[in-house]
This record gives C-alpha cells, sequence and structure tokens, in this order.
C-alpha cells in the first residue's frame, strides 16, 4: 500500500495553524513582558530552564573558579546554595567545620569553634533565604576570596561554641541555677552574633542568678531537640526549659496535618515538666512567607500552604494549653510589632532571613519567653533583676523606634490564662 497523499489544501491549514500557535505564543510572551518588565521575564525563563537542566548553585550564585578554590582550601561550607559546590549544608554530612555526628542525637555542634558567616546576594529575585558562606575565623583568606566576600557579602557576623559545643550565651555567668534552651537553628541563632541570639537576649534579662544554656542545634527536628532536653536533663536539674523552633519542625510530612505533628512534639515536652521545676515555654517562629503574607501576595507561598499554617497557630494555644506548657503566639508578637512601629515593613524586620530570627526579632522573643516563664513559676525570678529597657543592640532599635511594650495576648499559660 502506498503512502497516503496529502493534499495542498492540508498543508497550508497544517502550516496556518502553526503559524496562528506561534503569534498566540508571541502575543501571550509581549503580554507577560508588559505586565513584569523584559529583564523579570527573562530571568523567571531562565531560571526556570535552569530549575529543570542545571543545579541550584547556578540559579543563586554566582561563584567564580578561582573564589571556589580559596573556599575549598579555606575548609568554607556554603549553605542555601544546593550540592556539590563546597559543602551544601551546615547538617549535610554531619562532619563539617561546624558539626560532628553522635550516635543518639544524630549530630552536635564541635566544641571551641568560632566562624565567621557571610549572607551573600543572590542573583534570583525575591530571594528570602540567601547563599551563606562559613570560613573558620582563623582561616587564611586571600586577595581573590577577600575581594568576593568584600563585593558579595550583605551581612557579615562571627559566631562561637563554647568548651561543650554550645552555642555560646553572652554574657557569660557562672550561676549553678540554669534555663535550658532547646530548638532548631532559630534557637541555635543562625544569621546573627553570640550576643544577639534569643538565649544571650534571654541571659541579659534574668541576670547573674540563672545561667541560660543553648542547646539549639541548626536542622534538629522536634523529636531531635526532645531528646536533648531529655538527655541533659538526665544529667542536673534545670529551672525551666524554653523550646524555640521554627515551624519546619512540623512540616516533615507531608501527608500528615502540621498540628498532629506539633501535639506529638508538645506532648513530650510536657512529660518532662517536672525535670524544669515544672516551667516549659514554647515558642514557634513562622516563615517569612506567612509572617509577611501580606507584601509577598504571588511572589510569596501558594494558598494551600498558607492555609495549613493558618491552621497550625490557630491550633497551637489550645494544644499547649492542654499539655500544660506556656505558648507564645509569634502572629500575636509580629501583629504587635507592626501596629507599635507603624510599618508595613515590620514583620521582616523581625528576620534575618526568611526563617531566622534577626536581633530585634530575638530580643522581642526572649521578652515574652521571659514573661511565660515567669508567669509559669513567679517564684523563677524572684532574686533576679527586671528586664532591661536597653540591650546591647538599642542604638539599632532607637533608631526605628521601641518594640512593642510587653503584650500579654500573645502568652498562653499553662492553666489558660494571661499573665
Amino acid at each position: 500500500m502506498g503512502a497516503e497523499r496529502v493534499e495542498p489544501s492540508a498543508r497550508g491549514a497544517f502550516a496556518a495553524g502553526i503559524l496562528t500557535a506561534l503569534a498566540v505564543l508571541l502575543l501571550f510572551g509581549a503580554f507577560l513582558a508588559l505586565r513584569v518588565g523584559t529583564p523579570r521575564l527573562a530571568s523567571r525563563i531562565r531560571d526556570t530552564v535552569l530549575a529543570a537542566t542545571g543545579p541550584k548553585v547556578q540559579r543563586v550564585l554566582d561563584l567564580p573558579d578561582d573564589v571556589r578554590e580559596d573556599l575549598v582550601r579555606a575548609g568554607a561550607v556554603i549553605d542555601n546554595a544546593g550540592r556539590g559546590l563546597v559543602s551544601s549544608s551546615l547538617v549535610g554530612a554531619h562532619d563539617t567545620v561546624l558539626v560532628h555526628g553522635h550516635p543518639d542525637l544524630g549530630w552536635l555542634p564541635r566544641p571551641g569553634v568560632e566562624l565567621e558567616g557571610f549572607v551573600l546576594k543572590a542573583r534570583n529575585p525575591v530571594n528570602l533565604d540567601p547563599p551563606v558562606v562559613y570560613l573558620p575565623a582563623a582561616a587564611p583568606v586571600g586577595p581573590v576570596l577577600a575581594r568576593f566576600l568584600a563585593e558579595r557579602a550583605r551581612v557579615h557576623y562571627r559566631f562561637t561554641t563554647d568548651a561543650d559545643g554550645r552555642r555560646s550565651t553572652v554574657p557569660a555567668v557562672g550561676s549553678e541555677r540554669a534555663i535550658l534552651v532547646v530548638g532548631d537553628s532559630v534557637a541555635f541563632g543562625v544569621g546573627v552574633p553570640d550576643g544577639a541570639t534569643v538565649a544571650s537576649e534571654l541571659q541579659r534579662i534574668v541576670g547573674a542568678e540563672l545561667r541560660v544554656v543553648n542547646a539549639g542545634v541548626g536542622g534538629y527536628s522536634g523529636e531531635q531537640a526532645l531528646a536533648c532536653a531529655d538527655a541533659l536533663s538526665r544529667q542536673r536539674r534545670f529551672e525551666g526549659l524554653v523550646y524555640v523552633t521554627s515551624q519546619n519542625d512540623f512540616m516533615l510530612d507531608p501527608g500528615e496535618r502540621y498540628a498532629e505533628r506539633a501535639d506529638r512534639v508538645l506532648a513530650g515536652f510536657a512529660r518532662l515538666r517536672e525535670r524544669f521545676s515544672g516551667r516549659v515555654a514554647v515558642l514557634v517562629v513562622s516563615y517569612l512567607e506567612f509572617a509577611a503574607r501580606d507584601l509577598l501576595l504571588d511572589e510569596g507561598w501558594p494558598p494551600d500552604e498558607l492555609a495549613r499554617t493558618e491552621e497550625l497557630y490557630g491550633a497551637l494555644p489550645d494544644l499547649a494549653r492542654r499539655h500544660g506548657v506556656a505558648y507564645v503566639d509569634w502572629r500575636e508578637l509580629v501583629g504587635s510589632e507592626a501596629r507599635q512601629s507603624g510599618s508595613i515593613f515590620a514583620a521582616p524586620a523581625l528576620y534575618a532571613d526568611h526563617g531566622h530570627l534577626s536581633p530585634r526579632g530575638a530580643w522581642i522573643a526572649a521578652r515574652e519567653l521571659h514573661a511565660a516563664l515567669a508567669g509559669a513559676g513567679r517564684d523563677l525570678y524572684a532574686t533576679a533583676g527586671p528586664a532591661p529597657a536597653e540591650t546591647a543592640y538599642a542604638s539599632k532599635r532607637s533608631a526605628v523606634g521601641e518594640p512593642a511594650a510587653f503584650s500579654s495576648s500573645s502568652i498562653t499559660l499553662p492553666n489558660g490564662s494571661r499573665p
């Protein structure tokens, strides 16, 4: 049987259809370019192609070969830029300049570490979680790397761990009475120097009568933070426990409601309450994509993710009340700060990046956690001084107005009351 003959009219109709489709695509492209701008549209197309065909580092970071070589020689770690770079994450292989493996907890910070963090400019727009270079403080930095960091770094900070492998809390206090802080990288204090973590701000508030121990570890889940609190409280008694974490502790299983996982984790902390003199306070920091959703709109999270997070934060006060732990509502703190500052940028100012607290955010969080612990056991601070009006970061705050006054509406005590 011979091949079927295609009539000229059919070939013409097919060609006309192709040309029509191309014309529609060109018109649609012109419309998008008019709406969002040609450079931004080209950037989005480039990022989409790279997302499908190239490593993440090509989308977020320009890293020349000579700079990469210097980073390798310096033993650097680069976070938030994809795998296969220098080291993909501070907690990726659990054997980096910051952390080492642990048989029970997974990993722990190395003792006596001093690192410098450089938050870099990202090449993709609206990057709320930009790449970060971590360098040993004593590492030699050649002229090529020094020039790269000077040109690309947006924020630079230094942080340390103590002889026990805990994030350093300042000022150093020698009291035998202690408060334990556990959690993930929010508790550890990614993005800020030692003096601007929640633990350090809380230390300034409670004074020399109590020592604040920062046992937060980047990448920990709620279950790991609970195991850490369990292990340390078997070694000694603490006057109180503070669990500071990101909402991502409860986002690990896509098939599980965030509130269900939070219920299990808070129930575990409640079982440890008596080891901490009956005082447990919880703060769950949301991602900036949720806190600033009215600003980000289409650049932020999709509606289903916002709805799941809204459900989580709606459930947390009741879960904390049921389990008998004090709860600080991050939504209320963000709202209170916005009302006090009168700025639509109040929420972003509380963050160092999309998930970690800035010095201002840490100070506000510590103030509310102090009130929550005091409300759960008022004799705790009987010999400690009152919360100071200023800290080492006063000059940064005074330039934009004082943070909102203590907000009892953000706190739910174990008996369901407000302080």
